[in-house]
C-alpha cells in the first residue's frame, strides 16, 4: 500500500510541474513559432490554434461547452469556457501525470528520450487524432504551421519534466526497472 500511495503521490508532483511547465513553453513557443511561420488571420481563429489570444478556442473550452450543451441545453459563457478549461486542463496534466508514472517504473521503455517520446504519444494521441476526429479542434492540415511547432514542442517539455521529477524523487531507488 505505501509503494501505491508513493506512485500516486509523485505522479500527482509530477504531473503538476510537468503541466505547469508545458503551459509556460507553449506561451513562449507560440510567438517564436509564428514569428518564423506567421498564421492567416483566417487559420488563428480556428480551433485549437491561438492559446494566446483566443483560449476560448482551445479544445479544453470546446469540450466544456460542448458537455454543457449535451447537459443543460445551451453553450458556456466566455468565464464557464476559460475556467472549466483550466480545469480540464490540469486534470489531463494530472492524470497523464499519474499514467506515466505507473507505466514508467512497470516499463522502463516508456522513459524513451528522457520522457520526450511520451509527450510526443500524448500529443499523438490527443491533438493529432483524437480531438480534431472528436470536432474539438480544427484538423491539423488546417491549422497554423506555427501550431504544429509549438504544439508538440510543449508535450515534449511536458514528457521532459515528467521523467525529471520522477528522477529528481529518485523513482528508480524504489522501483524494479
Amino acid at each position: 500500500m505505501a509503494d501505491l500511495l508513493r506512485t500516486l503521490a509523485l505522479g500527482v508532483v509530477a504531473g503538476g510541474a510537468a503541466t505547469y511547465a508545458k503551459t509556460r513553453a507553449e506561451g513562449a513557443l507560440q510567438p517564436l513559432a509564428e514569428r518564423v511561420l506567421p498564421p492567416s488571420p483566417a487559420a488563428e481563429r480556428r480551433s485549437g490554434a491561438d492559446p494566446a489570444d483566443h483560449p476560448d478556442r482551445m479544445p479544453p473550452a470546446e469540450l466544456v461547452d460542448a458537455a454543457l450543451r449535451r447537459t443543460v441545453g445551451q453553450g458556456a459563457g466566455e468565464q464557464e469556457r476559460t475556467q472549466g478549461s483550466q480545469a480540464l486542463h490540469w486534470g489531463m496534466g494530472l492524470g497523464a501525470g499519474l499514467l506515466y508514472t505507473a507505466l514508467s517504473q512497470r516499463y522502463p521503455a516508456a522513459r524513451a528520450g528522457l520522457g520526450a517520446v511520451f509527450g510526443l504519444v500524448l500529443y499523438g494521441a490527443t491533438h493529432a487524432t483524437t480531438l480534431p476526429a472528436a470536432g474539438l479542434q480544427a484538423p491539423l492540415r488546417d491549422l497554423p504551421r506555427a501550431a504544429l511547432v509549438w504544439e508538440p514542442g510543449s508535450h515534449v517539455v511536458y514528457g521532459v519534466v515528467l521523467e525529471s521529477v520522477l528522477r529528481l524523487a529518485g523513482r528508480d531507488e524504489h522501483t524494479e526497472g
